[in-house]
């Protein structure tokens, strides 16, 4: 839920209501929020369900005790660079924290709009989860404290890269534990992460 916090939420809808085509247009009026912004842990909610299947793969991937129990967020950190990391946290069985899925952060244009936003890209650590099922998630800035983001992956059916799964991400609350993973040596090429990303580029220049 919303930060009850007044300085947090003056003026912020409450997304925990709004439709999945609310929730996207929404997204639209955001801006990027800068990489040195974003550092330390933060809280997750899940908003704006497709229906049952979607919340079937929420259950099975982010609150499953066989695998990694339950999602408690994700974490950021700027590396100096123009560009920043990541990783997610979950609580395993009997209460003990364990980061996985670790991303790269950079400024990319959208797939929805072509406009800036921050973008977790997982395919620069390869042979983990996230890297199988090419995850790119995209995240603006809704307040102090509080943001939107959307997540895609691969699926069986065509476009699914396109299909948003919208999150509220609040925080930080906790400090940025230090990375993990092995990075893959090569630049992070956002043009085979983002589909359409070309025709994005070119309809992002003539707006200028």
């Amino acid at each position: 839920m919303l930060n009850q916090d007044p300085k947090y939420n003056r003026g912020i809808p409450d997304l925990t209501d709004m439709t999945q085509e609310e929730l996207l247009e929404y997204f639209k009026t955001l801006e990027a929020p800068a990489i040195e912004e974003m550092d330390g842990e933060y809280h997750t909610t899940k908003l704006g369900y497709h229906g049952i299947r979607d919340y079937l793969e929420w259950r099975l991937t982010c609150d499953n005790p066989l695998m990694n129990s339950e999602w408690l967020g994700k974490a950021f950190h700027p590396t100096g660079d123009g560009m920043g990391r990541g990783y997610n946290l979950f609580r395993k069985l009997g209460g003990k924290l364990t980061q996985v899925y670790p991303m790269r952060t950079v400024i990319g244009p959208s797939r929805y709009d072509g406009k800036p936003v921050y973008t977790l890209v997982y395919s620069a650590f390869p042979f983990t989860g996230t890297w199988l099922v090419q995850m790119v998630d995209e995240l603006r800035k809704v307040g102090d404290g509080t943001y939107l983001l959307i997540g895609t992956y691969r699926g069986i059916f065509k476009g699914a890269k396109m299909r948003p799964h919208f999150w509220l991400v609040e925080g930080p609350y906790r400090a940025y534990r230090g990375d993990i993973g092995r990075e893959t040596p090569k630049k992070v090429d956002l043009s085979k992460e983002i589909p359409n990303y070309k025709k994005i580029m070119r309809q992002a220049k003539k707006a200028k």
